[in-house]
């Protein structure tokens, strides 16, 4: 008699299931998201924290809608760790990780997040191009975060695997970045003359002489700062801008007869774009000015923790806002 009433029990359990989940496919080809993910969550919960196949599946169908269809990345995040937790299906679990890393990554830009699970992804058996893609976003999260020690870690390691031609100068692109961020300016130079040199279109196209310049500027070498301007006059339309980068290249050339000088000048206390001649500094005491160093990467108020090189917005103004950077 027990028997028979756990039977019945059961059958009841999963009838609620199958038409829970008839009603919630049916929602979503409604046009009514919110509604189906509801649903298909409230199957998933059913589960607890046991294994179980059936709100794995719900879990991970509410997390699609969540992702996809809603854009509630909080509720996919929750959702992805259900599936994780409750399938006993290794493929699932997988692609439930990828999506996880992925969602943290570029859409919530939690990047201390995202470290641990793309490293959780590499613990897994993969191949050489997920190794490639995972090892970079992993480099990028510490780069974004300003942690270049151990972004310059994860890089080298990236550049240790048979990269495409893509995937190598990205890497070579971000190693200079995170040079110059942690103002290592003669590594950044090295890089980037080795990027110009391999990638001379490329190089044109994304402004890697105008980067080198400024790596140059900051270690004081005027002389090749302004070698490598004149070198840029012949096929960058910004030819007023150059103009100014190279005057003030050599007007520190003129006043640097020592070290001493050069510490005595001002400092830079605020960078900031002021919509029209791109990027300026205000200093102690004197006037705005603009200078060279602006072309260094720096975060941008308004947009997360994203960071983008200052020299966009000597281009699109629009991305400054007026604002200090």
């Amino acid at each position: 008699m027990v028997s028979i009433c756990m039977t019945v029990g059961l059958t009841s359990c999963l009838s609620s299931y199958e038409v829970d989940v008839r009603k919630a496919k049916q929602l979503l080809g409604e046009k009514k998201p919110i509604e189906a993910a509801v649903l298909y969550s409230r199957v998933a919960d059913r589960a607890g924290v046991k294994a179980d196949a059936y709100a794995a599946e719900a879990a991970f169908e509410a997390a699609r809608i969540y992702q996809y269809d809603i854009k509630d990345f909080e509720k996919a995040v929750q959702r992805y760790r259900q599936v994780i937790r409750l399938s006993d299906r290794a493929e699932l679990r997988r692609e439930s990780q990828s999506k996880l890393s992925s969602i943290l990554f570029y859409d919530l830009q939690d990047f201390a997040g995202a470290v641990i699970e793309y490293s959780k992804l590499l613990a897994l058996q993969h191949t050489m191009d997920e190794e490639i893609e995972w090892r970079s976003r992993i480099a990028k999260a510490y780069y974004y975060q300003g942690d270049y020690f151990q972004s310059k870690i994860e890089v080298d390691k990236a550049l240790q695997l048979p990269l495409s031609e893509e995937a190598l100068y990205q890497a070579q692109l971000l190693k200079a970045n995170i040079a110059i961020g942690a103002r290592e300016h003669e590594e950044a130079a090295k890089v980037l003359e080795q990027m110009i040199a391999k990638f001379p279109e490329r190089a044109k196209k994304d402004s890697l002489s105008l980067m080198l310049a400024v790596a140059f500027e900051e270690q004081r070498n005027f002389a090749k700062a302004i070698e490598t301007l004149e070198r840029i006059r012949s096929y960058d339309s910004r030819k007023a801008f150059i103009e100014e980068k190279s005057n003030l290249s050599k007007s520190g050339k003129a006043n640097s007869p020592g070290r001493e000088v050069l510490e005595n000048e001002p400092q830079c206390d605020d960078l900031y774009c002021d919509g029209i001649r791109g990027c300026r500094c205000r200093s102690s005491g004197s006037m705005a000015r603009p200078v060279l160093r602006c072309l260094s990467w720096r975060p941008r108020l308004g947009a997360g923790r994203w960071r983008v090189p200052i020299l966009d917005c000597v281009d699109h103004p629009s991305l400054c806002d007026g604002a200090s950077i």
